[in-house]
């Protein structure tokens, strides 16, 4: 996102966290984040996004250049890593642009990848090589008006890997009124019905032995 800066100070990690919460509204500037936080302090910046509406964030994609002339950003990954492991079930994604640009078996652009997984600890599952949507690969700029294959095939292959449903994501209202057994997720369910009938068994096996 651009207004992430590459360091891995108090500000960043609290940009971070309020946009994991979910705290950030449609059309609102990280730019202007920064500002009021290096102005009026991250405490302040706290305060103000308190009391925002929380939305459960469970997936984070870091999305990079392939160019292996452009360095990582290392501070940031690292306020990346300690935030998303602050008590969450957040799920972390990778993306490198320009493919078409930088090939994958080009020496330097293989070990930016190595760095850029060990850095975010992600695996190659999780990780996509997608070109850019531009006119330097598609002069003529169908792709803003038609679906092009060699451009959209790789992001709907990487998207379907990202929307399928993990364990972790079914997470408990608490601010649900529902009673907590309305709550569970299927797995959940299963499990506690599945213990119900072995007590009854258990319960039936007693009263026909004795």
């Amino acid at each position: 996102m651009a207004g992430f800066e590459n360091d891995d100070s108090l500000l960043t990690k609290e940009m971070l966290n309020i946009v994991l919460c979910g705290k950030v509204e449609d059309g609102e500037k990280l730019s202007d984040m920064v500002l009021f936080g290096k102005e009026k302090g991250v405490n302040a910046l706290k305060k103000k996004y308190s009391k925002k509406k929380f939305e459960n964030v469970n997936r984070l994609i870091v999305v990079c250049s392939a160019d292996p002339d452009l360095t990582l950003p290392d501070a940031l990954f690292k306020s990346i890593i300690d935030v998303t492991s602050r008590d969450r079930d957040i799920t972390v994604y990778g993306v490198f642009t320009q493919t078409d640009k930088y090939s994958s078996d080009d020496p330097k652009v293989v070990e930016k990848e190595r760095q850029f997984l060990t850095k975010l600890a992600i695996s190659e599952t999780r990780f996509a090589r997608i070109k850019n949507y531009c006119p330097d690969v598609d002069p003529s700029m169908n792709y803003r008006d038609t679906t092009k294959a060699s451009l959209d095939i790789p992001v709907l292959r990487f998207l379907e890997v990202v929307l399928t449903p993990e364990p972790t994501d079914f997470v408990k209202d608490t601010s649900s009124k529902l009673h907590p057994l309305l709550k569970l997720n299927p797995v959940e369910i299963a499990m506690f019905v599945g213990a119900i009938v072995v007590l009854i068994g258990m319960f039936i096996f007693w009263l026909w032995k004795y």
